[in-house]
């Protein structure tokens, strides 16, 4: 087999075995008792699992304070499949 299509093949194996990666922001007050969170995943990530880190982020922080969270907006830029994709959340913490 020709060496340029094994390293080729190579690549595309050694890829699929790298695991989605989700990078989260660190809570932002926004203002008026609002805050925000941005997480941006690597490319190939299910949205779900963005969504639901990003939700475990606000939940955590507001948990710190004895309250829930709540919220309030969900937006997302991008897609997965290509990449410079995020999700921002605003929300607030509700005794």
């Amino acid at each position: 087999m020709n060496r340029h299509i094994v390293a080729a093949m190579l690549a595309v194996v050694c890829t699929a075995c790298v695991p989605p990666t989700i990078k989260t922001s660190a809570v932002a007050p926004v203002g008026d008792g609002t805050y925000l969170v941005v997480s941006k995943p690597s490319y190939n990530t299910n949205w779900n699992d963005i969504r639901f880190q990003t939700l475990q982020v606000a939940r955590d922080y507001c948990a710190g304070q004895d309250q829930k969270m709540l919220a309030i907006n969900t937006r997302t830029h991008g897609t997965t499949r290509v990449g410079d994709q995020d999700l921002e959340l605003r929300f607030r913490c509700a005794p």
